[in-house]
């Protein structure tokens, strides 16, 4: 008889990080109602490939606990707004938009921004002269894509371990940018099997080179961390 190793997979990426999409903000005269465009917003994020877990879908729910929290019209593009809500709802990033249109087309703003450091981790914009509620839906799933390039998931493997931090073989040229989270994981045999088994740790990157990066965490969880356990974008 003969038995084939396998190896367990990683968890699913819509149980890594986790984002709320606040309310679009309409600067001036899109005829669009603000519902049809958040629901775009949250379709098209939902196709593959699938990068985040929205925590709140429902808008009216999220207007609801704007209202709770204070927060104006004005406050759907300050980071600060971000800070405050993603406590609430328990979310690593806040996405902030804006839209507008003029004589000539509309445009379409987006960015992620870290609920922790106010950091913006991506930001986008698309705009075309065609208003259709049609085109409309395609510049938002462009929109979408260009999040997700530009927060890709990335893996890599733990080179050196030093006071702070860690050492990643992986940088820039793979996507990696300062502020982004890793989770750790570690290759544990159990017969013919290999299970990526989870550290209870997180960790931030600080610093970006090309083909590499080093990654900071609380000292207690340092200690947990050996070279080459794998590292993932959370």
């Amino acid at each position: 008889m003969k038995i084939t190793k396998k190896t367990f997979d990683l968890p699913e990426t819509d149980s890594r990080y986790t984002v709320a999409l606040l309310p679009i903000k309409i600067v001036a005269g899109l005829s669009i109602p603000t519902e049809a465009i958040y629901s775009l917003f949250i379709k098209a994020f939902d196709e593959k490939p699938k990068r985040f877990n929205f925590v709140e879908r429902d808008l009216a729910r999220l207007e609801e606990i704007l209202r709770e929290q204070k927060i104006s019209n004005t406050g759907l593009v300050s980071p600060d707004t971000a800070i405050k809500l993603g406590k609430v709802v328990s979310a690593d990033g806040i996405f902030l938009g804006t839209a507008d249109e003029d004589a000539n087309g509309m445009s379409i703003t987006l960015r992620l921004i870290d609920t922790e450091t106010a950091r913006v981790l991506a930001s986008a914009r698309v705009y075309d002269g065609d208003k259709s509620i049609k085109n409309l839906e395609w510049l938002i799933y462009g929109l979408s894509l260009k999040i997700k390039q530009q927060f890709p998931i990335v893996q890599g493997n733990v080179t050196r371990v030093s006071d702070g931090g860690f050492h990643v073989n992986a940088g820039a040229a793979n996507g990696i940018e300062v502020g982004m989270k890793l989770l750790l994981f570690r290759e544990i045999r159990e017969g013919n099997f290999v299970v990526k088994e989870p550290l209870d740790a997180i960790a931030r990157v600080v610093r970006v080179q090309p083909k590499t990066a080093f990654v900071e965490i609380c000292g207690e969880c340092l200690s947990q961390v050996k070279k080459k356990d794998l590292a993932i974008t959370k």
